[in-house]
C-alpha cells in the first residue's frame, strides 16, 4: 500500500485554493513553513528545513507564502526553496 504524504495532499488541492491560502498572511505563513518541514522529511534537503524554520520563527514566512502563491500560479507547485 502506498504511503499518503501530506505534501501530496496539499498539492492535490485546487490551484485557486492553494493560491488563496498562500496569499493570506496567517495561513500563508503557517502553510509555507509546514509545507517545507514535510518536504524536508521526504527529501532531507537541509536548505528546505532551514528556510522553513526561518519562515516560522520570523515574520519572513509571510513573504515566503507570497512567493509560494506566485510559484503556484506559474508552476502549479511551490518551488521557492522547497527542493
Amino acid at each position: 500500500m502506498a504511503r499518503i504524504r501530506v505534501t501530496d495532499k496539499i498539492e492535490e488541492l485546487p490551484k485557486a485554493v492553494k493560491v488563496l491560502l498562500f496569499l493570506f498572511p496567517l495561513t500563508g505563513w503557517v502553510l509555507s513553513s509546514f509545507y517545507r518541514f514535510f518536504r524536508y522529511s521526504e527529501t532531507r534537503e537541509i536548505v528546505t528545513l532551514v528556510v522553513g524554520v526561518i519562515g516560522l520563527v520570523s515574520g519572513i514566512g509571510i513573504i515566503f507564502g507570497w512567493a509560494d502563491a506566485l510559484s503556484e500560479m506559474k508552476h502549479n507547485k511551490a518551488t521557492f526553496f522547497v527542493d
